[in-house]
């Protein structure tokens, strides 16, 4: 009778530290997720260390992407497919809005007297470049 409990007591305790085991595992699998996605989304993701800054990037679909960038005070905004990349419009003058636009209150008549203040600004030569 004594042997069959001590037989259950280490079957209990080396049943305890197996799933201790276990979840220490699970632990550093998810540790070692964390920073293999902070990793990938360093890499890949957002940068302005070199000459050219990614100032948006709309998904438009799975293999479809815009996206408006900075190279030497020029903006230039692309529509990325998956056959290749095609320039749609090239710009020195790109007046951006900073900051959230959802908590601020913006009148439209503001913004459009704005917007065709600049296009009134611009010649025709400046247009086709």
């Amino acid at each position: 009778m004594q042997v069959e409990t001590l037989v259950g007591a280490v079957t209990n305790e080396s049943s305890g530290l197996a799933v201790f085991f276990y979840l220490l595992a699970f632990l550093l699998v998810l540790l070692l997720t964390y920073f293999a996605t902070k990793l990938i989304a360093k890499n890949y993701g957002f940068s302005s260390k070199g000459n050219i800054k990614v100032i948006e990037r709309v998904v438009l679909g799975s293999d479809r992407t815009l996206l408006l960038y900075e190279m030497d005070t020029v903006y230039y905004l692309m529509y990325i497919h998956k056959n290749g990349a095609v320039l749609i419009d090239k710009r020195s003058d790109l007046n951006l809005i900073k900051g959230n636009l959802a908590n601020q209150k913006l009148d439209f008549s503001e913004i459009m007297s704005k917007i065709t203040k600049n296009e009134k600004g611009r010649t025709n030569h400046e247009d086709q470049e």
